[in-house]
């Protein structure tokens, strides 16, 4: 089998990966066949993690502001959302408040309280939108980039995810 090019078509790269994945390549790995992946903090994945399916829960842990504008509105039409974790509200607008009032899904809403770009009256009336039944504020001093976080439920995702008690960090 040849590798593929780093810059080569995309079905031989997918190709190869599932070779590797499946442990076609035996003795890769320590010998054991199948890579030794390894996630963003260096975690090591096991070769046999299930794939996410299209019924898999997912849960938003993202931005602030930013991060918020692009996924309130992705939220409120997406079933398959099931937690959130938003911030801030750089965008507040009226299309934003109404894909809010749409949101019935738990959420943890984190604010920077002397944050220079984002207003606190649009972040609390965007929070205050949410039609959650579960929606806990966090607002902590501290500016949009510098802040420390302090009193956040850091089990919020895997707990409402049904992975209480492992950390996603």
């Amino acid at each position: 089998m040849r590798l593929p090019s780093v810059l080569g078509p995309e079905e031989d790269s997918d190709a190869f990966v599932a070779e590797v994945r499946h442990g076609a390549l035996e003795g890769c790995a320590g010998g054991q066949g199948g890579v030794d992946e390894r996630d963003d903090h260096g975690r090591h994945l096991p070769a046999d993690q299930p794939e996410i399916g299209t019924e898999a829960p997912i849960g938003y842990g993202g931005g602030i502001s930013l991060g918020t504008a692009i996924v309130v509105p992705l939220t409120a039409i997406e079933p398959r959302i099931t937690v959130a974790i938003f911030g801030g509200g750089f965008f507040v607008c009226e299309a934003l408040i109404e894909a809010a009032r749409r949101i019935t899904v738990p959420i943890q809403f984190l604010l920077p309280w002397d944050d220079e770009y984002v207003d606190r009256q649009s972040a609390l009336a965007l929070f205050d939108a949410f039609a959650s039944k579960e929606k806990a504020l966090h607002a902590n001093p501290g500016d949009h980039r510098t802040i420390r976080w302090v009193g956040v439920d850091n089990e919020f995702l895997a707990r409402h995810l049904g992975r209480a008690g492992t950390s996603p960090v």
